[in-house]
């Protein structure tokens, strides 16, 4: 069957009809990086907000993080977890925010699915390198932005058209980040940059939304290495935010990665599946397809 005449799709250059980054997350975030800030302090700053502490809670809790004990406050959690930790808590709660409607659509499942697993997967390949990589979670968190920043700029009917032409017989061979690139001028790697920036977020999140899929480029930067090989794994295990060919094998991603990691990529495929669909799921659901 011919294909349909190709119509370049317009993005706008404007980011200002994305969702905001949740300021209370942000500003425990910069607390937290800040040795001078002390737990009540941290803890009156995330208070301020009901709804988010009570997420922030709840995410502290989940077979996510598999903690040992339950936390029952933010002022127990910030001592017993640590900084690092409760970071990744606080960005997880804070991308979670994004579920509620009008954003509750297949498309952003599919990308909390995908970032989820990703973070996960990411944080593990780094314990099983026995790297002192901290950020590897949230690199791993903050991977895929931009396809956040597609989902919630295209109207249904330009998702569906783009699906369609990255689906084309003719684009075969061609990376995500080409396809992207001809349909729309930029690609999800480029945006994603952009709204890391935008958000005031760390510079090494920018660098591992820009180069996810570039692992050669990224292997500059231990956490985005980590999110950018768990990027592809996930998507091939079924985690993907959006299907389309891929064309970088296993055995490319494992000659890339410290050696003591290369197990943990060549175990068995349903196993690591299921282990990360168990961690997904217990989001209230939200990790499940």
């Amino acid at each position: 069957m011919d294909e349909a005449p190709f119509t370049k799709i317009e993005f706008p250059p404007s980011l200002g009809k994305l969702p905001p980054f949740p300021a209370v997350a942000l500003q425990a975030l910069k607390a937290l990086s800040n040795d001078a800030a002390t737990a009540p302090q941290i803890e009156r700053l995330i208070s301020t907000d009901a709804v988010f502490a009570s997420s922030t809670l709840h995410c502290a809790n989940s077979a996510l993080f598999a903690l040992p004990k339950r936390v029952l406050t933010l002022r127990h959690a910030i001592v017993v977890l640590g900084r690092d930790r409760l970071r990744c808590i606080v960005l997880t709660s804070a991308l979670r925010s994004f579920a509620s409607a009008p954003l509750a659509s297949k498309q952003f499942k599919d990308w909390w699915r995908h970032s989820l697993a990703t973070a996960v997967l990411s944080e593990a390949l780094a314990k099983a390198s026995r790297s002192n990589c901290s950020g590897a979670y949230i690199a791993g968190l903050l991977h895929d932005v931009g396809r956040l920043g597609l989902i919630v700029r295209l109207t249904r009917e330009q998702w569906r058209s783009f699906v369609g032409m990255a689906e084309a017989p003719r684009r075969a061979g061609m990376s995500i980040v080409e396809m992207e690139q001809e349909i729309f001028g930029l690609d999800h790697c480029e945006l994603g940059a952009r709204m890391t920036a935008e958000w005031g977020l760390p510079e090494e999140l920018t660098f591992a939304a820009r180069y996810h899929h570039d692992p050669e480029a990224a292997a500059s930067d231990e956490a985005a290495l980590f999110a950018a090989a768990s990027c592809e794994i996930t998507s091939q295990l079924g985690f993907a935010a959006l299907k389309y060919p891929r064309l970088r094998t296993i055995a490319d991603l494992t000659a890339l990665m410290p050696e003591p990691a290369a197990p943990l990529i060549e175990s068995d495929p349903e196993k690591l599946r299921d282990a990360l669909e168990t961690k997904l799921q217990s989001l209230n659901g939200m990790g499940a397809a």
